[in-house]
């Protein structure tokens, strides 16, 4: 399998996976969230966003730390 097709393999899982911990967290922070910011948190597209780009940013630095550094061509 050709080096950018794992790649983007392996991108798709970590979104996969970031959208279900995003899930998640939407789920069981969001009350707390609005009961502490009631009027900026009442859309959960707010929450989802917020949640989403969190976690996203955390999978990607890990992924960027594991992978190995002559991975790029």
């Amino acid at each position: 399998m050709g080096e950018r097709l794992k790649v983007l393999l392996f991108v798709a899982i970590l979104g996969f996976v970031g959208g279900i911990i995003a899930d998640f967290t939407a789920i069981y922070v969001a009350p707390v969230l609005i009961k502490l910011f009631p009027e900026i948190f009442r859309a959960r597209w707010v929450l989802s966003g917020i949640a989403g780009s969190v976690i996203m940013l955390i999978i990607v630095t890990i992924w960027a730390y594991i992978t190995e550094p002559g991975m790029e061509t």
